[in-house]
Order: C-alpha cells, then sequence, then structure tokens
C-alpha cells in the first residue's frame, strides 16, 4: 500500500486539509469551517471531522496516511507541541498540547509548526522561491503571518517565537492590534483590518477583495484604508530586509491577490525605506503556490518527520 501524508493548515476562518505525496504533491484536498471562534473541543471536532474525510479518500486510493503535518498560528514550543504567545485569531490555542491531542485522536506520528514557516517552507522547496537560498515569506489572510527558511530549513529562534511577522510593530501609538499592542502591521495589512478600516459610515464592504476594487474606484475610506495598509507592509517589509538580508521575499495568502494591483507601488515603498545596501536585491515576488502553500508545507513537515 502506498505511503502518503495528510496535512491541516488551521486559521481564524478555515481548517484547509490535504493529502499529499512526501515532494509536497497535493492528491486531495477540502476545507471546512475552523471553529476558531469557539471552544478547543469545536476545534478538535473539526480536526476530527477532515481526518475522517481524509481517510476515507486514502482508502479510495488505495494508500496509507503515514504522519500527519499540522500549521497553525502562533509559536510553537516543539519539545511539548503546544502553541504559546499570542494568537489573537484562535484564542483558546494558547498553551493547549494540541499536537499531542490530534496524534492521540489519529494514532499518527504527527508534527506541528507555524502556519507562517509552513507556507515558507513550500514556496522555498516548490513555489516562488524555489532556486533561492534563503527566503523570506508573508502570509496576509485573516491575520498575518511569516516564515524564514534557509538552506532548506526553518528558522525558528531561540525559543520558536521567530517571524511573528504579523505582530511586528511599525507605530507603537499606532492602532489597537488583536495581540492587545499597538502598531502591528496585522492592525494595518491583513484582511481583517482592511475590512474594518474601510467600513464606517453607509459603507460597508464584505471581503478585502472589494475594498482594494473601491480604492481603485477612488472610494475614500478604501483608498485610505489600502494606502495605510501598504504603508505598514512596505515598513515590515523593509526592517525584516535589513534584519534577514533574504534572497527572495514571497507574499502569499488569501488576501494577497489584492495587492497585486497595488505591487509596483509596494517595491517602491520598500525601495524608499530599506537601506542603500539591500535597494533592488531581493525581488518581491508573488506567492506561487497560492492557498496551498500551508497544506503543502504540512504534507513537507509530515514526510520530514515520518
Amino acid at each position: 500500500m502506498n505511503k502518503i501524508f495528510a496535512g491541516f493548515d488551521l486559521g481564524g476562518t478555515y481548517l484547509k486539509y490535504c493529502l499529499g505525496t512526501g515532494e509536497g504533491g497535493i492528491l486531495y484536498k477540502n476545507r471546512l469551517d475552523s471553529k476558531a471562534s469557539g471552544s478547543i473541543e469545536d476545534i478538535i471536532e473539526a480536526f476530527k471531522t477532515a481526518y475522517n474525510d481524509l481517510k476515507v479518500q486514502a482508502d479510495r486510493m488505495k494508500c496509507e496516511i503515514s504522519s500527519a503535518g499540522i500549521g497553525t498560528p502562533g509559536a510553537i514550543d516543539q519539545e511539548k507541541g503546544i502553541v504559546f504567545g499570542s494568537t489573537p485569531n484562535i484564542l483558546t490555542m494558547k498553551n493547549y498540547p494540541l499536537r499531542a491531542r490530534l496524534s492521540e485522536e489519529f494514532q499518527l506520528r504527527t508534527a506541528m509548526d507555524n502556519d507562517g514557516n509552513l507556507a515558507a517552507l513550500a514556496e522555498a522547496a516548490a513555489g516562488a522561491g524555489k532556486g533561492h537560498n534563503s527566503v523570506l515569506a508573508l502570509t496576509i489572510g485573516t491575520g498575518i503571518g511569516g516564515g524564514f527558511v534557509s538552506n532548506g530549513k526553518i528558522f525558528r529562534g531561540g525559543h520558536g517565537s521567530a517571524l511573528e511577522i504579523g505582530h511586528t510593530s511599525i507605530d507603537y501609538d499606532g492602532r489597537l492590534c488583536g495581540c492587545g499592542r499597538r502598531g502591528c502591521i496585522e492592525a494595518y495589512a491583513s484582511g481583517s483590518a482592511l475590512l474594518k478600516a474601510a467600513n464606517h459610515g453607509r459603507i460597508s464592504f464584505d471581503t478585502p477583495q472589494e475594498v482594494f476594487s473601491s480604492a481603485k474606484e477612488g472610494v475614500n475610506s478604501a483608498v485610505k484604508a489600502v494606502n495605510d495598509a501598504l504603508n505598514a507592509l512596505s515598513s515590515g517589509i523593509a526592517n525584516l530586509l535589513i534584519a534577514f538580508d533574504p534572497g527572495c521575499v514571497v507574499i502569499g495568502g488569501g488576501v494577497m491577490p489584492g495587492y497585486l494591483d497595488y505591487w509596483e507601488e509596494l517595491e517602491q515603498q520598500v525601495c524608499d525605506k530599506v537601506i542603500d545596501s539591500l535597494k533592488g536585491k531581493a525581488p518581491i515576488l508573488p506567492a506561487e503556490t497560492g492557498n496551498d502553500a500551508g497544506i503543502i508545507g504540512a504534507i513537507l513537515l509530515a514526510s520530514e518527520s515520518y
């Protein structure tokens, strides 16, 4: 029986999941409501529903699921298998032993890492970062995550908290972020931030894409929201370029397509803000693995741990 791997990407809106190969190829994928606003048991039930679906699909393929990889917001204690630090979009996750619980539920060897790290791994191995020796990746969705991969290895820092890009502050007197700090990039450039900033008065947008489109049409609240987002995002990227000097920067996530119409402006703002020795050195690239980045990274993590 052929061995395949299960990958899960837990977000503030959806739990994405898949079956795939050790090289990151996707054989089957789906998604469901992550129940992130509910209790931890609600989230566990979502995982169980997803895994039951994967088992059915694996049986149809006459394959065996060898191990599972999980991506989740927040810093990960790799020894304990828990999420620690701030997880403002999934509050019940903090300090919960998710890896052990899901390993027990699935009866599988299970590995877990930050979702931004896994997206970076996917882009470095199979996406826009392929061929670069180091990749700085940002994922822009309900929140903002990120990761840094050098020579195929995830950089996690000394305590597992490296590259919490969304909570890098560019204005300590700025907007209040869900993490409790002020001026975080996530409070300006994430999908939820764009909607919050643009929706006031008689204006009401349902999706970040509507905000971007309306900004192009000159709707004032949308124009201001997008301009603030570009300023915050470019400031954050410039700071990260100075800190890491990556071979390239890759931007993905569900909100990334909205930024494509503003890509040249984003590149120019980054160039204006970065130090002279780094101007024009690291290209800023749209992600190629799209919304599959998290699950592809999870498959790669699972195969490494098997």
